[in-house]
This record gives C-alpha cells, structure tokens and sequence, in this order.
C-alpha cells in the first residue's frame, strides 16, 4: 500500500511540474503574441454566444466595434448536450433584435464553420470556462495558441477548485474577476496564483447600474407585488452542488401563486438546465415537466421567464431562491430575497466569504412556512428588516473598482496591454 501511495505522489508531482512548465511556456508565448499584435493594423476579436441567460458581452462587443483597431465577430453556437435548448434560440432572437452581425454555426457550410481561417481569431471571448462543450473547431481547447479572454458568466460565489483552476484558468490571456474575492480564490487554487486575474467588476453590474428597465411581467388588473422564483438545476445526490430544492417547492409554489393571486405575481426564472434534470428525474419525465411548466404559463399571475434577466430583476419586489450565483447578483437591486437551498448548512460551507456574506444578509428557510411567511410580510406588508444591511453590501462588495463602469474596465486593461490608444 505505502508502494502504490507513493507512486501516485510521485505522479502527482510530476503532473504539477508538467503543468508548471506548459503553463511557463504559455506565459512567454502570449507575450511574443501581444507583441505581433501590437504589430497589426485589424485584430480580430471573436466572441462566442450560446445562451441569453449567460451572454454578458453586447456592450462590450459594441466597444470593440467602435475602435478602427479591433474587428469583433460573434459567433452563435450551441453546446453540444443543449442544441433544442430554448435559451439558445433566444440568443438568436437577442442578437437579431440588438442589431449584431453574427455568424449563426447552425446554418453556415462546413468550410465556414473552420474560424481559425475563415475569422482568423486574434482574441476570443468565451461565456464559459469549459473545454469540449463546444464543435472543436470553436472550442478553446483548439486556441490555446490565441488570447483567451473571461469574465464569469455568473456571479461565482462558491469556494470549489474548479472555478478557479480549470486548465482554461491556467491558458488565458486574462481572466476578468469581479472581486477581490475572486483574486483570493485564484491565488489559492490555481497553480499559476491569479497571474493572469484582472479585477473589473461583474459585467451585469453596468445593467443594473445604468440600464433603464422595461416591465417584462404580465399585464394584471390591479397593482401585485412581484416575486421572482429562481431553482437551480442540481436537484439530486448526483449533482455537484446538490443544493436545488425544486422537486420539494414545486407543489408549495403553485399553491402560493393560487392563494396570494389577487396581491401578488409570480414569476419562474429556472437554470437553462432545470427542465433538461426533470425529464432524467425518476419522479418526474417529460410529460409532468414539461405540464408543470405549462401551469406557470397559464395561471393569471404568473409567468415564466427564459433568457436575459436584468429587466426581470429590476422591476421585481423580491426572489425565491436556491440558485447560488443569484445569492449575490439579485443583490444589486437592493431588494429581499430568501435563500431556499435543500441544505443551506452544506451551500454555505461550500461558498467564498462573499457568497457566505450574501446569505448573512438575507432572509432563509428553515421549512415551508418560511416562505409564505416572506411573501406576507416582508413582500406585502412591507416588513424588511434587512434594508440597510442590503445597502451595505452592496456597497463594498458589488462597487466595481473606480466606481467605473465594467466595460470600460475591461477594455481599457486589453488596450493597455496591446498599447492601444
């Protein structure tokens, strides 16, 4: 036994000192890159798009486009697992209704789904951090040769190696985190200790903070109070997180809507992956899904909501929630919300001290009756005693740095670094 353990040591360190050097090598490459790019007269900026919900970068892509220097492309691409997926189709309708130029991957010939010499990428912008989820022909895996550009897709607020020490971490050109919070967690896990980490902000900051919202909810007769129900996905003992609780709320959240109908609406904001987990759950399949999401459609007060959300959470009252990410992000509207997770002792450990910050301040369930409870009193009575510690909050975690606008974070630090003016 001693033999074998250490031999599985030895290996261990010598993957590490592989990955040392690879990434040694990576550093010095990217330098030579950045100065032929300097070089070059067009640089070609690519920015790949699957779903609405974790697209970040209009604003962005429009910076890049105003710059003689840069050409931005987007490419709309499923995943490999989520083709029929409705957030991906409300991609297309997004970038179709904004105005952008893209190249859609479904629809184009085989020659032409070959970006390395149709686009000849400079720098790409990938909305996720994961290798081989996408055609290879696209994936990052097959540009480590190119600068890889991120900023997290969500608002990461748990404390797991793989957020942070991904071989994608490892690769990039630069990683655009949204706190220090996030350096901490980079120079804890990653092997290269955040060398490549930039501090910006969250990009969803700049559309909750300077974005006028339209009403996304369904007309009513009367003035309701408005509460968003957001489950995640990872709703049995399989899953990573583990800490979905929809399988148990999905009866309680249909009474609600039906009791509070004449002063409050409802609207279900569920993980693109939500109903893809409930047709493989053993108690459910497709047709109770996909009926259950039917009801949500039809009740007269309620509502469900694919895609963006920023609109959604801005002209919202408050938010049901076991989402880990909207833990932190529905706290830039300043507004409650109660964290419903199926064992908020175990999420919380699980959390940065950030995340673990955001679940201090709210309100939490400890059974059923906690959640009517909320909607009564702290939605339609008003009574909040969390205003003020929500404020705070918001105010040293969610400022970005210079009380600037995150765009202009993360495009002023990619041209400083090509030395564009």
């Amino acid at each position: 036994m001693g033999k074998i353990l250490h031999t599985l040591i030895s290996y261990g360190q010598s993957v590490l000192l592989w990955l040392s050097i690879i990434t040694r090598y990576d550093e010095s490459r990217k330098k030579q890159y950045v100065a032929r790019l300097k070089q070059k007269e067009k640089i070609n900026v690519v920015f790949i798009a699957t779903f609405s919900s974790q697209w970040k970068y209009d604003d962005l892509y429009r910076r890049f486009e105003s710059h003689p220097r840069y050409n931005p492309v987007i490419i709309l691409i499923p995943m490999r697992h989520f083709e029929q997926a409705p957030d991906f189709a409300n991609m297309r309708v997004h970038l179709q209704k904004e105005g952008f130029a893209f190249v859609d991957f479904t629809q184009v010939s085989e020659k032409e789904k070959d970006i390395r010499k149709t686009i000849e990428p400079d720098i790409l912008f990938y909305p996720q951090p994961y290798y081989h989820i996408y055609d290879k022909r696209v994936d990052s895996h097959s540009f480590k040769d190119k600068l890889i550009c991120y900023s997290f897709y969500s608002f990461q607020d748990y404390a797991l190696d793989w957020n942070y020490n991904l071989e994608f971490h490892e690769r990039a050109w630069k990683i655009f985190h949204n706190t220090t919070c996030d350096l901490s967690m980079s120079k804890k896990y990653a092997l290269n200790k955040g060398r490549n980490v930039v501090i910006t902000g969250y990009l969803n900051a700049d559309k909750y903070r300077y974005s006028k919202p339209i009403d996304v909810w369904k007309p009513q007769s009367t003035n309701k109070k408005r509460v968003i129900w957001s489950p995640h996905f990872s709703i049995t003992p399989n899953s990573t997180l583990y800490q979905g609780n929809f399988p148990v709320m999905a009866d309680v959240m249909v009474r609600l809507a039906e009791k509070y109908s004449e002063t409050v609406q409802f609207a279900l904001k569920p993980h693109p992956n939500l109903l893809r987990q409930l047709y493989l759950h053993p108690e459910w399949g497709q047709e109770k899904a996909d009926a259950y999401y039917q009801l949500w459609r039809d009740m007269p007060n309620t509502q469900i909501v694919d895609g963006t959300f920023y609109d959604l959470f801005l002209t919202s009252d408050g938010m049901i929630n076991d989402s880990g990410s909207f833990t932190v992000e529905y706290l830039y509207t300043k507004n409650p919300a109660i964290n419903c997770f199926r064992d908020i002792n175990d999420t919380y450990q699980k959390m940065t001290y950030v995340g673990q910050k955001a679940v201090d301040i709210q309100y939490k369930m400890k059974d059923l009756a906690d959640v009517e409870r909320f909607i009564q009193e702290v939605i339609v009575e008003g009574k909040d005693e969390k205003t003020e510690e929500r404020r705070n909050f918001y105010n040293e975690y969610l400022m970005p740095p210079n009380d600037a606008p995150v765009v202009d974070n993360i495009f002023n630090e990619i041209c400083k670094s090509l030395g564009i003016v």
